[in-house]
């Protein structure tokens, strides 16, 4: 999310408007123009994602301006009581952005022994008074207006996909790379997407995995493992540079169960290419199944589905292309569009 909140900020402040970002410190942070740092504590499963302190400090309350007119948060505990705290103070209405199926990821990370039920119902329980005590909701994908529903939460809410914009790229000849672009976390479903390359004929063909993360080691140890010669971990790639992964790429893999906002949908659908995907929140709500993607049921039709795409060209371009169409629907223009008219609608109400 630190990539979509960069570009929001960015296209937000050509059009005009002040936008000053709270985040926690980070070992690798640089100074940023109106980007204001908290205290935070080091995340040990996740390092490149510190935990923040939502305490004010002499710096933020230096830094911080006179005059703000509405307040946008983006994560249900620790920093919403901020949130809250500073609209009350500057008398201002409150966005949340609810993208992050916050109960499966907590399963992921929280100790086995934990019930799952426990964990749903405390998640949910604090989620639901978040949303119910915001001014708007805005949700990344249809499928959280189902969440809403089901947590009985009566906010005003809009869908609006935060997209990412595609540099103008020259065509070159496709190679046979299966790409995968994605944090290395176990919760990423990683270890199908390698068992499954492991399990077919990929004669002539390279995965690549563009990304860093926690389980970057294990999932390297695991290819090794499963002797895959032909696939290839590149590490973090700035992201600036991706696009040339895109470029030479034949066909996109994303094996995530819980990603309902991802950004490397949309940029692999910019690029033109096929899909192979999950039937989960996320890929069934941006890309069209048999059109420009296969959405798996099961691992099995996640396996076939790759199977047919790796060798059918014709298929692979006439998905591509569908991609190419599909993807005019979430520019970065309409989806700015729709959150500064949010914005300004709330400011003029408030």
């Amino acid at each position: 999310m630190a990539i979509c909140t960069a570009i929001q900020k960015e296209q937000l402040e050509k059009r005009g408007h002040q936008v000053w970002i709270i985040a926690p410190k980070h070992p690798k942070q640089t100074p940023e123009k109106n980007v204001i740092r908290l205290q935070s504590l080091t995340n040990s499963k996740e390092p490149d994602y510190p935990i923040i302190l939502p305490i004010p400090d002499k710096e933020f309350l230096n830094d911080i301006p006179r005059k703000i007119d509405l307040v946008y948060f983006q994560h249900p505990f620790l920093i919403s009581d901020m949130a809250f705290l500073v609209a009350k103070f500057y008398k201002c209405p409150t966005v949340f952005y609810y993208h992050t199926q916050y109960d499966e990821y907590a399963h992921q990370y929280l100790p086995k022994f934990v019930p799952h039920l426990f964990i749903t119902q405390t998640i949910n329980k604090y989620l639901t008074r978040t949303l119910n005590k915001v001014s708007h909701i805005v949700v990344g994908s249809p499928t959280f207006v189902d969440k809403l529903k089901t947590l009985k939460v009566a906010t005003p809410h809009s869908v609006i996909p935060i997209t990412r914009q595609m540099p103008k790229l020259g065509k070159i000849k496709k190679q046979k790379i299966t790409l995968c672009v994605t944090r290395m976390s176990e919760v990423k479903n990683i270890n199908t997407l390698l068992k499954t390359w492991a399990g077919i004929n990929t004669t002539g063909w390279k995965l690549v995995l563009v990304g860093d993360g926690p389980d970057k080691t294990k999932l390297e140890k695991l290819a090794r493992k499963l002797k895959l010669t032909n696939c290839r971990f590149t590490g973090r790639i700035n992201h600036g540079n991706i696009w040339s992964y895109y470029q030479k790429a034949s066909l996109f893999v994303f094996p995530s169960l819980t990603d309902v906002q991802p950004g490397v949908i949309f940029e692999a659908m910019f690029a033109g290419l096929p899909i192979v995907a999950f039937d989960a929140p996320g890929p069934a709500d941006f890309t069209v199944h048999q059109q420009n993607s296969f959405l798996a049921k099961n691992n099995q039709g996640f396996t076939d589905y790759l199977k047919k795409l790796l060798n059918d060209k014709n298929l692979r371009d006439k998905m591509g292309q569908a991609s190419l169409e599909i993807s005019k629907k979430y520019t970065l223009d309409k989806s700015i569009d729709q959150i500064e008219a949010l914005f300004l609608r709330l400011k003029t109400n408030s």
